[in-house]
């Protein structure tokens, strides 16, 4: 099983087309599809926040550096993904 902050990563980058992704249910709401808790949600999310790849909002996070995530996710970048 791959860590949180991956975890979370992977489930950003999966859903930031836009650049915007929606917390509907809020960092718990994240925790419970990824199988984390929402404290630890919160740390991988203040993380990255610290490292200028997110921008945390009310409801929602603003993906700054998709393709930082995208390397913490393993996974390509959304504009590469074909």
């Amino acid at each position: 099983m791959r860590d949180v902050p991956s975890r979370v990563a992977t489930w950003l980058v999966r859903r930031c087309a836009a650049g915007r992704v929606p917390l509907h249910a809020g960092q718990a709401g994240l925790g419970a599809e990824i199988g984390a808790t929402r404290v630890s949600v919160n740390r991988a999310l203040r993380g990255f926040e610290r490292r200028g790849m997110i921008e945390i909002r009310a409801g929602e996070v603003v993906v700054l550096d998709p393709r930082a995530l995208s390397r913490l996710a393993a996974l390509p970048a959304p504009d590469q993904a074909s």
